[in-house]
């Protein structure tokens, strides 16, 4: 939502000047997600006395696989539509 909010959208019509505020936003947003991985990682890391490179193999291929796994069902959505709309 604050992404939504925060980001202009240069797509709309009228609103094409904004490309160079989206991509900066933009840029904010993945410097900010950048920076709570990496600071969440080193807490946690930190407190529990871990190696550093032990808890991103663990716990950050679980958060890819949940996002692969999101967009194999909407490819399946899409398929189906398409097989609906277009049965040719």
């Amino acid at each position: 939502m604050l992404q939504h909010v925060s980001i202009p959208n240069s797509m709309i019509p009228g609103n094409e000047q904004f490309y160079p505020i989206s991509l900066l936003m933009g840029l904010l947003w993945i410097w900010g997600y950048c920076f709570c991985i990496v600071w969440w990682t080193y807490t946690v890391s930190i407190a529990y006395n871990l190696n550093f490179s032990i808890l991103p193999m663990i716990i950050y291929p679980f958060g890819i696989v949940l996002r692969d796994i999101k967009k194999l069902d909407d490819m399946r959505v899409v398929l189906k539509v398409f097989k609906e709309k277009c049965s040719d």
